[in-house]
């Protein structure tokens, strides 16, 4: 499965499911295209989602609702006097009216979007961004659908290495050393969080993905 997400200025980002429950990001911008592939398994089963609502599209409409307002007592003013002139200035005025309120309509859906934030299970840093509206509400739902799956099954069945083993030892060593009194709590957190930065700094990066 694969959706393509494209923002003004900013490019396009293609992201694709593949057999292997990896995610591949191609970035096309400017041209230059770069290629970038993460991990289901890194992913945390459960995203951030953030809410955006912008209200610039109500000026468009007000505006739009100024010039009907202005074509109507026009056409009263010099309806009977200039027909002509009358029929010409508030058609005009319409037409311009109908093409600010198709804008407002089309600021208001595009202002109006979830932002979703999957973040590395093992660091808690953000590692894919998705935008719901691009390129629809109803094909990024069935590609986040199909990647919660992906990941759920993963993380219920990660794969196991010896990374995996001597990160979990080192925790287990620093647990009972904490235990015993030589580490306090505080070092204890901080010498676990290193340890789990050190073991996913080969898989994180930038979050991948348009920021909101």
């Amino acid at each position: 499965m694969q959706i393509i997400q494209q923002k003004a200025f900013h490019g396009t980002r293609s992201y694709e499911l593949t057999e292997n429950d990896r995610i591949l990001i191609s970035v096309d911008k400017n041209g230059e295209l770069n290629q970038f592939a993460i991990d289901a398994a890194q992913l945390d089963p459960d995203p951030v989602r953030s809410r955006h609502r912008r209200r610039n599209w109500i000026k468009f409409f007000l505006l739009a609702g100024a010039i009907v307002v202005a074509a109507i007592l026009f056409s009263a003013e010099y309806g009977e006097s200039h027909p002509r002139i009358a029929l010409f200035g508030s058609g005009g005025g319409l037409i311009l009216a109908a093409y600010l309120f198709y804008v407002s309509i089309r600021k208001r859906q595009e202002g109006n979007f979830d932002v979703i934030c999957y973040q590395n299970r093992f660091n808690g840093e953000t590692e894919l961004i998705l935008h719901t509206y691009l390129p629809s509400d109803v094909e990024v739902a069935a590609f986040l659908t199909e990647l919660n799956e992906r990941i759920s099954t993963t993380a219920e069945k990660p794969e196991e290495t010896d990374m995996d083993h001597s990160t979990a030892r080192e925790i287990e060593r620093l647990a009972l050393l904490k235990e015993k009194g030589y580490l306090s709590e505080l070092e204890f957190v901080q010498a676990k969080k290193d340890l789990l930065q050190e073991f996913s700094r080969s898989v994180s990066g930038a979050p991948i993905g348009f920021q909101p």
